[in-house]
C-alpha cells in the first residue's frame, strides 16, 4: 500500500514538473515570436476553442480576463506615483511597462503601421474596414507643400507657426447654427465651416 502511495506521489510529482517546463517552454516561445505567428497561435486557439461549450468558453474568457487584469497591475504596481517620485539614477527607458517600442509592426491587410504590442485589427478591423484615398490637396497648398511654389521655402519653414495660429479663430458657418437637445454638449451646423482670425490678419 506505502509503495503504491509512493508510486502516485512521484508520477504526480512528475507530472508537475512536466507541466511547469511546458509553461516554461510556452512562455519562451512566445517571447520570441513575431507578430505573424503570434497571429496564427491565436487563429489556431479560436479554432480550438470552437468546440467548446458557450458558458465554458465564457468562464475561460472571464479568468483569463482577471488574469491578465491581475498581471498587469502587478507590473504597474512598483511604478505608483513613479512620476513623483523621479530617481535620476533610474533607467526609465529600459522599463518594459515604460517603453513601447518602435512602430515597425506593419498590418497584412491595409499596411498600417503599428506598436508591436498593439491589437492585430486596431487598424482596419483585419480588412473589414476599407478607407478611400485621400484627395489629392487643391492648390495652392498642393505647390507649397511640394515645393513647386516661389513661396515654399518660407511655407514650410513656417507651416507650424501657421498651423498654431488657426487655434485662436473663432468658429462660424455661413447658415444659423441649430441648437441640438440631448444630454450632448453639442451643436449641428448647416451650410460651410469658415474660421475667423480676426486681429492675427
Amino acid at each position: 500500500m506505502r509503495k503504491k502511495k509512493s508510486r502516485e506521489k512521484q508520477a504526480e510529482e512528475q507530472k508537475t514538473h512536466m507541466r511547469e517546463l511546458d509553461r516554461i517552454y510556452r512562455a519562451d516561445g512566445r517571447a520570441n515570436e513575431s507578430s505573424e505567428e503570434t497571429q496564427q497561435r491565436h487563429f489556431d486557439d479560436r479554432l480550438r476553442a470552437g468546440a467548446e461549450t458557450f458558458d465554458a468558453r465564457r468562464n475561460r474568457l472571464q479568468l483569463e480576463r482577471v488574469r491578465q487584469g491581475t498581471l498587469r497591475a502587478s507590473n504597474w504596481l512598483y511604478l505608483k506615483d513613479e512620476a513623483l517620485h523621479y530617481d535620476l539614477n533610474l533607467d526609465y527607458p529600459n522599463f518594459p511597462q515604460i517603453v513601447i517600442g518602435s512602430m515597425s509592426s506593419k498590418c497584412t491587410f491595409c499596411g498600417a503601421l503599428k506598436f508591436e504590442a498593439e491589437a492585430s485589427g486596431l487598424c482596419c478591423s483585419n480588412g473589414k474596414v476599407s478607407l478611400p484615398e485621400l484627395p489629392q490637396f487643391p492648390e495652392p497648398f498642393k505647390s507649397l507643400m511640394e515645393g513647386n511654389h516661389p513661396k515654399s521655402k518660407e511655407f514650410l519653414s513656417m507651416i507650424r507657426k501657421y498651423n498654431s495660429s488657426f487655434q485662436m479663430t473663432s468658429f462660424g458657418t455661413s447658415l444659423p447654427m441649430l441648437n441640438s437637445t440631448g444630454f450632448m454638449p453639442t451643436f449641428r451646423i448647416q451650410g460651410q465651416v469658415y474660421h475667423k482670425p480676426g486681429s492675427l490678419m
